[in-house]
């Protein structure tokens, strides 16, 4: 009897025009069209746009390619190994972190909750903001899109790059939302209105220094973004939580500041948190110490940009070239003898005195900034908080800027 009641019932289903049963996404399911109905809904899908945060590795690695560092290898990018066209997800040419952002636009007014769709946008506004950056920094002019490709939008998948200044444009407009729509708390694994105000200051920053010194490719408004940046960098000084961390010793703040496995709330808007409960780690001393990886250090150029303890220039004080390490590391700002190793350096927690190790470090110049104490020198065995962006930078944003214009006092 109940199977003849079932079929029965599945017979007027099927014959019921106007239920469009047939073609209802399966409830069990999760799709985009019965999902981002919820505040949890929004919150859930966007909490995975934080991957796109850089890792500590990539922190420590990610300078590889400049002339601050040296290490026991030639990058791809130096030797021309690296094309983006046949190798893009190495080069960099990778658009699955867009596609995420994008499909949350198409589909998060599906939530009937208005404080939370406009949250979750703020942040999705912001990490696309993030993501255009990178690009643009590595690429210059790249196709801009604001929609869901599909695999038959052709014309949109082989369309060439726009221009810089369109992205640029459209990144800053993100940033402005996500300013008008974030939270003001202090949290630092927590993307605020703080943390787009930093990022704002830092890209207008960026694209106004490299319009003003790149005149001849005729980019406008360089002026414009510099005025943005020491604007974005004041509001966050005026209105913002955040001081520079210090306890009064000068001699060890910095490094703390960069080695804790508690990030310090007081200067750090943004920051990769990790966590040895969680066994989330990362091998930031394993890169630094050991001899197996790539004696990363740094180069003399970059010490000799450190000014000395005085405020004045370094490289105008007579044979600096031929001074000794001993010299030469002595008598300069701290935060020197915070960054490399120098004479008398000890290990966090330890007593004995350590001199550069050149199997680690093929300059010499050993680095010790984000160097935890010994127990975390196994690979994947550190777990301190990485700072992305500090209050400090935007201090120097402010500064720079407006020394930029001329019209810094």
């Amino acid at each position: 009897m109940k199977r003849i009641f079932l079929i029965i019932s599945i017979a007027f289903i099927i014959g019921s025009c106007e239920d469009d049963f047939l073609n209802r996404y399966p409830v069990a399911e999760i799709s985009p069209e019965n999902s981002f109905q919820t505040a949890n809904d929004l919150e859930q899908y966007t909490n995975s746009f934080y991957n796109d945060i850089p890792s500590a590795n990539t922190i420590v690695k990610g300078d590889n390619i400049s002339d601050n560092v040296l290490y026991n290898g030639i990058p791809d990018e130096q030797t021309g190994l690296r094309i983006v066209s046949g190798e893009a997800g190495s080069g960099g040419w990778s658009w699955g972190d867009l596609r995420k952002i994008n499909t949350f636009f198409k589909y998060y007014e599906q939530c009937d909750d208005a404080d939370a769709r406009e949250y979750y946008s703020g942040l999705a506004y912001f990490f696309r903001a993030y993501f255009y950056f990178e690009k643009v920094k590595n690429f210059g002019d790249v196709p801009y899109y604001e929609e869901v490709i599909g695999t038959g939008d052709e014309d949109l998948l082989m369309k060439s790059r726009d221009s810089r200044v369109l992205v640029i444009e459209k990144l800053i407009s993100d940033l402005d939302l996500a300013i008008d729509y974030l939270g003001t708390e202090q949290a630092s694994d927590v993307i605020t209105r703080w943390t787009a105000l930093a990022l704002k200051s830092r890209v207008c920053l960026f694209e106004g220094t490299f319009r003003k010194y790149h005149s001849d490719l005729n980019l406008p408004d360089a002026d414009s973004l510099l005025i943005l940046s020491y604007n974005a960098a004041s509001r966050l000084m005026k209105e913002g939580p955040y001081t520079i961390y210090k306890t009064g010793n000068s001699g060890e703040d910095y490094r703390n500041l960069f080695a804790s496995t508690n990030i310090n709330e007081d200067e750090v808007i943004l920051a990769r948190r990790y966590s040895q409960t969680l066994d989330v780690m990362h091998s930031i001393n394993y890169y630094l110490i050991s001899a197996t990886q790539d004696d990363i250090s740094l180069t003399k150029s970059f010490v000799d940009e450190y000014l000395n303890s005085d405020g004045t220039s370094f490289t105008s004080t007579p044979g600096y070239e031929t001074k000794t390490f001993s010299e030469e590391t002595s008598g300069r700002d701290p935060r020197m003898t915070q960054t490399i190793r120098t004479p008398g350096y000890m290990r966090i927690g330890s007593t004995t005195k350590l001199v550069p190790d050149f199997d680690a470090a093929i300059s010499g110049y050993q680095i010790i900034k984000f160097l935890g104490n010994e127990s975390m020198d196994g690979n994947a065995a550190s777990y301190q908080d990485i700072p992305i962006i500090r209050y400090a930078e935007v201090l120097l944003n402010y500064a720079e800027a407006k020394a930029e214009l001329g019209i810094l006092t």
